[in-house]
């Protein structure tokens, strides 16, 4: 079976069940399987959205990146990538449309923290109308963000800026996270808790969540291999509670999952959006509401 046929079937909801039962049954299946899947995972040719591994930290998911791949996000080959994305809209960017089209305020500081070269100023900007002196700026690596200021001047994006330093969101209005938390190491609320003004508002979704122990995957975009973190859901809120917000709302982003080939019960099936208000004062008093 080539190695693509092989990922195929290992990614299929629809027969791991019966690859298990097969593995668990023939001798060297299973380490046959995971062979034929590390040989093609260690390409970064495809754009197969592929995993691989569990880890304890990003240290060490980093130390099991296969020899000669490329690593990361900040490289040209990853930022040439998210050009084709521009205006693209996912179903489960509506939430975050819904709440940003009641936060936005005229002379709002929007702070998009991964936000690639603009994806979603482009594509929430056919949806809805900006209002008037809105800032929006991107924090993202040095190279997607070079690439997104030549994307926003042939465009000519007004409002736009591009950032690689998460303190410029110190006293944004709002703050989105919209596929990037996988991606960094520190947890949100860590961050957000060393800035002196905090944003009023944070917008997360598409995140990975698991109920059991936080981990860190290995994930295969294409052109690189980056540590992918997925957090305790109950922590992540719990954490964002201790820094002074509450959660108001929280969605499924069923177009999103996550299968770890060898880990099921570590694979996450749907991935999450939510929605935190900073209480008046920023203190750690009061209590969030779960959905």
């Amino acid at each position: 079976m080539p190695a693509d046929l092989a990922n195929k079937v290992l990614r299929s909801r629809a027969v791991r069940s019966l690859v298990s039962t097969l593995e668990n049954t023939v001798p060297g299946l299973r380490a046959w399987h995971r062979f034929e899947y590390e040989q093609q995972f260690a390409q970064t040719t495809s754009k197969a959205r592929m995993f691989s591994g569990v880890y304890d930290t990003f240290q060490a998911a980093l130390h099991a990146v296969p020899d000669g791949a490329r690593i990361g996000y900040d490289n040209p080959e990853v930022a040439d990538r998210h050009s084709s994305e521009v205006g693209h809209v996912w179903p489960s960017d509506y939430p975050v449309l819904f709440w940003m089209s009641s936060l936005l305020r005229e002379n709002a500081r929007v702070f998009d923290l991964g936000g690639a070269v603009g994806v979603s100023f482009y594509g929430f900007q056919e949806r809805m109308e900006y209002p008037v002196r809105m800032t929006w700026t991107v924090c993202d690596v040095p190279a997607v963000a070079k690439c997104g200021r030549e994307i926003a001047r042939q465009k000519h994006a007004m409002g736009l800026s591009f950032t690689s330093s998460f303190s410029d969101c110190d006293g944004a209005d709002i703050l989105l996270a919209s596929g990037s938390l996988m991606y960094i190491e520190k947890s949100l609320p860590v961050l957000l808790a060393a800035l002196s003004s905090k944003p009023k508002h944070v917008l997360v979704n598409r995140a990975a969540f698991c109920e059991g122990p936080a981990f860190v995957t290995l994930q295969n975009i294409g052109q690189a291999i980056c540590p992918y973190q997925i957090r305790n859901q109950r922590e992540f809120i719990r954490e964002f509670e201790e820094t002074g917000y509450t959660l108001v709302d929280s969605w499924d982003a069923p177009e999103f999952s996550c299968y770890i080939p060898f880990h099921p019960e570590r694979s996450v099936r749907a991935y999450r959006g939510m929605y935190f208000r900073l209480r008046e004062g920023g203190g750690a008093e009061g209590g969030a509401k779960s959905q």
